[in-house]
């Protein structure tokens, strides 16, 4: 109970206090944004009390694989970033969207390592941008959701690490060239939203949908909805 008092107290203030707390500069409240981070290892150890005496080393153990891996989700994406794969799916980021974004250009669009530009709008791809975050969240929900329903099938499995991470990577390079096309009309607005307001959650949502539906098809495959057992 205590320690979801606290996470909803953490919630509440990050709420109301969103706008510094996200703030690109140092400030009081940056400790708040980290916490955040440890809300759903916090949330998820609070249950211990509540599990059968029999099952709390299987708890311990697969809350300890959660939060290393929700560890390696937050890690993983600065570490490439920081190496030269982040700048080389960056450079191929702005080379992919360029090329689709001369669909509905005009005008000569040039490419320049992590930046592509036209007459009316210049974009440069940076860290983030890139689909990484977006990828090693999809293959950490489906790790929890491996922990909560199994697939036995190592074909499936194997299938449910690959397939995610073209399509993932694919539609965002599509979301930036749409970001382009946005800037060349001048729609600020709309490109901001997109890019780091409500619209970007929702591209994330899409991709947790997706993946969230590609496991459920496997899941499905091994336990058919409609098998009765006697």
């Amino acid at each position: 109970m205590f320690l979801s008092l606290i996470c909803i107290i953490c919630i509440v203030v990050s709420f109301y206090h969103r706008e510094i707390i996200y703030s690109d500069t140092r400030n009081g409240l940056i400790n708040i944004k980290r916490s955040l981070y440890l809300i759903h290892p916090i949330l998820c150890f609070s249950w211990y009390p509540l599990v059968n005496k029999k099952n709390k080393k299987e708890f311990i153990l697969k809350f300890t694989l959660l939060f290393l891996t929700f560890t390696c989700a937050l890690t993983v994406p600065l570490v490439i970033n920081s190496i030269f794969i982040g700048s080389f799916l960056n450079n191929l980021t702005a080379t992919l969207s360029a090329y689709f974004a001369g669909y509905f250009n005009k005008t000569e669009i040039l490419t320049d390592k992590d930046t592509f530009s036209s007459d009316n709008f210049t974009i440069t791809v940076q860290s983030g941008c890139s689909a990484i975050p977006q990828i090693t969240i999809s293959l950490f929900s489906s790790f929890i959701m491996y922990l909560c329903c199994k697939i036995k099938s190592k074909k499936y499995i194997l299938l449910l690490v690959l397939i995610p991470v073209p399509i993932i990577f694919a539609s965002n390079v599509i979301r930036i060239s749409i970001l382009a096309y946005f800037v060349s009309i001048s729609k600020m607005n709309t490109f901001d939203f997109w890019h780091t307001g409500g619209g970007s959650l929702f591209y994330s949502f899409i991709v947790m949908l997706f993946t969230s539906s590609l496991y459920y098809y496997f899941w499905t495959k091994e336990n058919p909805l409609n098998q009765v057992n006697y």
